[in-house]
């Protein structure tokens, strides 16, 4: 990201927490959230363009991203 990232992590895990725990409580929720991730292509990048260089690759702006973050935890019905 153009920030920090260790906050970022602890949401990052809660993710992966609450697709592990869908895989035996509520398969398809999981299989849901999995179709999302391997479809989806949200524009990540805040507005801000960044510098088409190997190291910028997959650099994403924190604020977009915690928004993506936010909005897919609501569409999921899972918790923060």
């Amino acid at each position: 990201t153009n920030s920090a990232a260790y906050q970022l992590f602890g949401e990052m895990a809660n993710f992966i927490a609450q697709y592990l725990k869908a895989q035996t409580e509520a398969p398809e929720k999981a299989q849901h959230f999995r179709e999302k991730v391997e479809t989806e292509t949200p524009d990540l990048s805040g507005g801000l363009k960044f510098v088409a260089s190997p190291r910028h690759t997959g650099y994403v702006d924190s604020d977009a991203y915690r928004a993506y973050l936010k909005k897919l935890l609501k569409q999921m019905g899972w918790h923060p």
